[in-house]
């Protein structure tokens, strides 16, 4: 019983790491883009924060539908879902996003996409959707905040701190569901199985999905490092020419 229970969840982890690796792709193609560089660049202004909640927004509903379905404590499938059955649930990369939205944007990005993946999640059904709608707003005011304090001093939440705080949206998310459950064995059962998998991957995409945000900017600050010092450079060697007057012999 042991061996099965370990074999799903691993199977649930490797699962789910394949979603985090397509979420990973396309923030490290985002992460490329100019105008996206300068939204993040600018992310305490409103509009940048209504661009960021519809990006991630959008990153979250992919989230939903995309999960791996579970019932009775056994993986059935892992497609693309528009509805489940009322006896299951789905195990997703939702509180990644959620949670990097809120590292990022502050609470109301976070509390914005929480309450648009929450409400997707609930669309779509399955054992006490209502819970994902709860769960999902205090993610993203709780990393919201995190991520506030990040903004105050103009600053990114490290990789470390992402990897705790990642660890800790998951918790909640798992308290929630026992929590508010209507059958609270079921709950705990459920918990059980994608607890360890889900804080895991959350911890490890929160963390990469914040260190390409972080490299990306520490490398446009190297290069602009590298420009300044050309033109100081340039400016050193042309300083003597500019003392000695400007005739034509300091001109050629």
């Amino acid at each position: 019983m042991m061996v099965e229970v370990c074999y799903a969840m691993f199977s649930l982890f490797i699962l789910l790491l394949e979603r985090v690796g397509l979420i990973i792709i396309v923030a490290y193609l985002l992460m490329n883009v100019p105008y996206f560089k300068k939204m993040m660049s600018e992310r305490s202004n409103l509009s940048s924060q209504i661009q960021l909640l519809i990006v991630f927004g959008l990153f979250a509903a992919v989230s939903n539908f995309t999960g791996v379905e579970i019932r009775n404590n056994e993986i059935l499938s892992s497609q693309i879902f528009s509805k489940i059955s009322d006896d299951a649930v789905i195990a997703n990369t939702r509180v990644l996003t959620i949670s990097v939205a809120g590292l990022i944007g502050g609470p109301v990005v976070g509390i914005g996409v929480g309450i648009v993946s929450g409400i997707t999640r609930y669309l779509i059904g399955g054992v006490d959707a209502y819970t994902y709608v709860i769960s999902s707003a205090l993610i993203g005011l709780t990393s919201g905040y995190f991520g506030y304090r990040a903004m105050t001093n103009n600053r990114y939440p490290n990789v470390l701190t992402g990897v705790i705080l990642g660890a800790i949206m998951e918790v909640i998310q798992m308290i929630c569901i026992i929590v508010f459950a209507t059958n609270t064995e079921y709950a705990i059962d459920i918990v059980k199985l994608i607890a360890l998998p889900m804080i895991l991957i959350n911890s490890l995409g929160v963390a990469i999905f914040l260190s390409i945000i972080i490299s990306t900017i520490q490398q446009e600050q190297r290069m602009r490092a590298v420009q300044t010092h050309d033109v100081l450079n340039l400016a050193n060697q042309t300083l003597p020419y500019f003392r000695a007057g400007l005739n034509e012999a300091s001109a050629t």
